[in-house]
């Protein structure tokens, strides 16, 4: 697991290590360079956000991630078996999850309201989230209007979001029920993942709904200066849609 993320890493860091005649695998034999390159992924937003980006493509490395978080949490301490071996599904191991479709982190997101990345069509377009925009308050020079403004829309957010959560759960919960005890059938499949993707379209609303009102709270200057704090002033935003 060390080595694919120090690969992941050096494909990232070569540019900002100035290492480009030195291929990943001549990195993997440098401690000095391991170290180096780590420390460039880990001290910036922006090389962390692709490191991560990286990561999700690959169904090995996701899956090693997976194992990494349970042994933190306790609930892990062997790899799946045949991890990464050919043939061998990247789903092995969760046929023991109580929602086959749901891991425990993902559950507890849905319950807790979390963003889960729903916002990011608003989030990437000069759209600030408000969790974000509370967070950055003082880099941002929030008035006191503005910080009651943006804490009411992250409220009302946050309440449907738990709301829509549990729902989306119970309805996973159910769907699984029906594949798990052999009572599904083409009508009851159509009509639960319906109701489940209505419910995670609403979810999202919700979350596109909070990004939109601080359009209208925040001034222009303060969402560049979002962006700029978010990392998101890679030369790829085009400030002249943020009017």
């Amino acid at each position: 697991m060390k080595n694919s993320i120090i690969i992941i890493a050096a494909l990232l860091a070569m540019n900002a290590c100035k290492v480009r005649d030195r291929s990943a695998k001549d990195l993997l034999q440098d401690e000095n360079m391991q170290k180096e390159i780590i420390s460039t992924i880990v001290g910036s937003h922006p090389l962390m956000l692709k490191f991560i980006e990286e990561v999700k493509k690959s169904d090995h490395a996701s899956m090693m991630i997976d194992h990494l978080l349970s042994v933190v949490q306790g609930r892990n301490a062997e790899p799946p078996a045949g991890a990464g071996e050919k043939g061998t599904s990247p789903y092995a191991g969760e046929q023991s999850r109580e929602i086959k479709s749901l891991s425990a982190e993902e559950i507890e997101k849905y319950l807790t309201g979390e963003g889960m990345g729903l916002a990011k069509a608003a989030e990437l377009n000069h759209y600030p989230g408000p969790r974000h925009v509370m967070d950055l308050a003082n880099d941002l020079h929030l008035t006191n209007d503005q910080k009651q403004r943006t804490q009411s829309a992250f409220d009302a957010m946050h309440e449907k979001a738990v709301s829509l959560g549990k729902k989306i759960v119970d309805g996973e919960t159910a769907l699984d029920k029906l594949f798990a005890d052999g009572s599904i059938s083409p009508e009851r499949l159509s009509a639960a993942t319906k109701d489940v993707a209505g419910l995670q379209g609403e979810l999202r609303d919700a979350h596109l709904q909070a990004h939109l009102s601080m359009r209208r709270i925040l001034s222009e200057e303060q969402r560049k200066q979002y962006d700029e704090l978010r990392g998101y002033n890679s030369g790829m935003l085009d400030h002249s849609h943020m009017r």
